[in-house]
């Protein structure tokens, strides 16, 4: 059952994730993060931990047609994220029909 001690411990282990694929991913290389979660501190909240933690760490916009996607959190529970968060896409269950989920495009400088 979901309560919030689970969300940092989940989001906590999707930085140790995130940054391992982050650190073999090639110079101008792509990775995605996404996630089945809408939780912010597992979505923006890891996004913007990895664009504090490596400064070659760059979103990039994400073009996806034929869903309704939703604006970014770009604060929560007291805490800004970085404006580049904009660039990351929600997708709500309800207006999609769909699951919820969370995507970044993510692209290591040269």
């Amino acid at each position: 059952m979901w309560n919030p001690k689970l969300a940092s411990h989940l989001a906590k282990t999707q930085k140790n994730l995130l940054k391992a694929g982050f650190g073999v991913l090639k110079s101008g290389g792509t990775l995605v993060y996404s996630t089945c979660t809408l939780e912010p501190e597992e979505d923006e909240g890891v996004v913007d931990w990895l664009l504090d933690s490596f400064d070659d760490a760059k979103l990039e916009e994400i073009k996806l047609t034929g869903l309704k996607r939703s604006d970014a959190v770009v604060s929560f529970e007291g805490k800004t994220y970085s404006d580049e968060v904009k660039k990351c896409l929600r997708i709500w269950p309800q207006d999609n029909d769909t699951e919820g989920f969370f995507v970044a495009k993510i692209r290591k400088a040269d």
